[in-house]
């Protein structure tokens, strides 16, 4: 497997898909609920399937993990963890805060092997290749050096730590997309995602905070594919501990 090779077609698909997301917004659309109670468009089960049928495609014999559908074996043989749009209520509301973002976890491996993010909004482009760089659009990216809480611009999916966090003298921000907050990580802009969730929001985050030498720290087993995860991806050692340090005292 040519992992540089298959990275520029997983970019070229992405971008595609992203632009269809681009062109559909902000036209009204029909909104259904699923079971949890979040909202799901046509054209979030649509992109699932361009991505589902092309990234199968490209390498014979994967599987699909996706928010709105999936394959098997999943975490078996090679998978795809894809998020057609993360930021759906964003989309459907016409912020534009929303990418589509795509990852590849080889059986065995805590940490994709590469990764792709596309936010047509804002032309931000944002990818890995393992070992690395992770690169928006061709300049390499880097975390922050912050090392303290009260230093931090930390973005949060977990809302009991918004108070705790803020008593630390961070500046905390809930309720954006988790993808596009995970690149901000990797590109320096924030310094800290707090996570709690599905795979499909998180595995991005995890492949380009690390390749821009950032910390992963989990709360639950280290597993991209795992139905549910805790953790904080932040830019040092030293912040991870301090925010998992406070979401561990909060429980």
């Amino acid at each position: 497997m040519d992992l540089e090779e298959l990275s520029h077609k997983v970019r070229a698909i992405t971008a595609y898909a992203a632009d269809a997301m681009l062109k559909a917004s902000p036209r009204p659309l029909p909104v259904a609920k699923k079971p949890d109670g979040s909202p799901v468009t046509d054209l979030d089960v649509a992109i699932n399937t361009y991505l589902t049928d092309a990234l199968t495609e490209l390498l014979p014999g994967s599987a699909v993990l996706g928010e709105e559908g999936s394959t098997g074996p999943v975490g078996d043989v090679p998978t795809w963890v894809i998020d057609p749009i993360d930021g759906t209520s964003s989309f459907i509301a016409g912020l534009g805060l929303c990418t589509v973002a795509v990852a590849l976890v080889l059986p065995g491996n805590n940490v994709p092997v590469l990764a792709s993010v596309a936010d047509p909004w804002t032309e931000s482009y944002f990818h890995v290749t393992h070992p690395g760089p992770s690169q928006r659009g061709n300049t390499t990216t880097h975390v922050s050096d912050v090392t303290k809480v009260s230093d931090a611009y930390i973005a949060i999916c977990v809302s009991r730590l918004y108070e705790p966090l803020a008593r630390h003298g961070a500046h905390v921000v809930t309720s954006l997309p988790s993808v596009r907050m995970g690149a901000a990580v990797a590109d320096g802009r924030a310094d800290a995602l707090v996570f709690s969730g599905a795979p499909w929001d998180v595995a991005t985050t995890i492949a380009l905070v690390t390749a821009a030498g950032g910390v992963v720290l989990y709360r639950t087993p280290p597993n991209p594919l795992g139905a549910h995860s805790e953790l904080v991806a932040a830019s040092t050692q030293e912040l991870a501990d301090a925010i998992l340090d406070v979401w561990n005292a909060t429980t």
